[in-house]
C-alpha cells in the first residue's frame, strides 16, 4: 500500500511539474501569420457590440506588425466575457480564419482558457481609434457588420420564403474566376442576384441579358449568378464554353440558396442598399429579361 501511494505521490508531482511548465511557457502571439496573407481584419467591440471589418493594408500591417512576436505569460483562468474587450479575428483566403484572439487592454490577451499578460506594448488603444474613427468617418476601407442579418456564412436567422422590403441574407461566395463575393460588401450598390443551373433551359437562355448588362458598365450595379449545387467541374465547363464574364459563383452544398428558397428557377432577387426591391421567378428570352432588369435597376435608382 505505502507503495503503490508513494507511486500515485511522484506521478502527481510529475503532473505538477509539467503542468506548471506549460503553464509558465511564455507564447508568441500570431506566429507564422504575415500582413500579406490577410484579406482583413474583423474585430467585434464588446463594449459597443459593434462589428466592424478592416480592409486596409496599411491597417493590416500595422495591427499584425504590433502583435506578431508579442510574447505573454499566462496570467489567469478566463471565465467567460470580462470587461472591456476587442474579441479579433484575422481572415485570410477564402474567408478562412487564420488567427483569433481578445485584446482586453493594452497588456492583456485572453485565448481561452487563459488569460495571458505581455510586457510588450498591444495595439489596443489603436484598434480604439480606429473604430472611433472609422465609424465617425465611414470610411470605405471598414464596414459595419450586421449581427442580425441572416446570414449563410455563419447560419443566423432562420431560411424563410422571402418578400420585398425582406432584409437579403448576407453570403460569400466562391467565383469561377477565382475570387469571392460578399453581398454586404455591396449594400451601397444596386445587387441582381441569379440563382441557376445548368440544365435549366430558361436559367441558361436568359444569361445573355446579364452579359450585356454588365457591358453596359454600370457603376451603381453589381452582378451576381449563384449556381445550384452543381459541381465546380460541371460549372467550369459550361462558363468555359459560353465565355461568360459576369460573376458566377459556387454553390456546391446548398447553403446559399438554402437562405433563398424558392419553388423554382431561374430565381432572381433586386436588391438595394441590402433590401430586396424585386423578386422574378422564371424568365423570358434574354432580350426581354434585359429591359426588365433594366427598368429594376431604374425603379432603384
Amino acid at each position: 500500500m505505502k507503495k503503490l501511494l508513494i507511486v500515485l505521490l511522484i506521478i502527481l508531482a510529475v503532473i505538477i511539474t509539467l503542468g506548471a511548465a506549460v503553464y509558465f511557457t511564455d507564447t508568441k502571439l500570431l506566429n507564422n501569420v504575415n500582413a500579406e496573407d490577410i484579406n482583413y481584419i474583423e474585430v467585434f467591440s464588446g463594449n459597443s457590440g459593434r462589428r466592424i471589418k478592416i480592409t486596409d493594408p496599411e491597417e493590416i500591417e500595422y495591427i499584425v506588425s504590433n502583435l506578431k512576436g508579442a510574447t505573454v505569460k499566462k496570467s489567469g483562468i478566463s471565465l467567460g466575457n470580462m470587461g472591456y474587450m476587442y474579441d479579433i479575428k484575422f481572415i485570410g483566403d477564402n474567408y478562412q480564419e487564420v488567427y483569433s484572439l481578445i485584446l482586453n487592454s493594452s497588456d492583456t490577451v485572453r485565448m481561452d482558457p487563459f488569460f495571458y499578460h505581455s510586457d510588450d506594448y498591444l495595439c489596443f488603444e489603436y484598434i480604439q481609434e480606429l473604430e472611433n474613427k472609422y465609424i465617425e468617418s465611414k470610411s470605405e476601407n471598414v464596414t459595419v457588420i450586421d449581427t442580425d442579418r441572416p446570414n449563410a456564412d455563419t447560419g443566423n436567422g432562420t431560411p424563410k420564403e422571402l418578400a420585398i422590403g425582406d432584409t437579403a441574407p448576407d453570403f460569400t461566395a466562391t467565383l469561377v474566376n477565382g475570387g469571392t463575393f460578399r453581398l454586404s460588401d455591396y449594400d451601397n450598390k444596386i445587387v441582381l442576384l441569379n440563382f441557376w443551373a445548368t440544365w435549366c433551359g430558361p436559367c441558361v437562355g436568359e444569361m445573355p441579358a446579364f452579359e450585356n448588362l454588365k457591358k453596359d458598365n454600370m457603376d451603381d450595379v453589381e452582378i451576381i449568378c449563384i449556381n445550384c449545387s452543381e459541381d465546380k467541374d460541371t460549372v467550369d465547363k459550361f462558363v468555359r464554353q459560353e465565355g461568360f464574364t459576369f460573376n458566377i459563383g459556387y454553390d456546391t452544398s446548398g447553403k446559399i440558396g438554402a437562405y433563398y428558397p424558392t419553388n423554382g428557377i431561374p430565381y432572381t432577387v433586386v436588391i438595394n442598399k441590402g433590401k430586396i426591391n424585386m423578386i422574378y421567378v422564371g424568365a423570358y428570352d434574354a432580350g426581354t429579361q434585359y429591359k426588365e432588369y433594366k427598368k429594376a435597376i431604374e425603379e432603384c435608382r
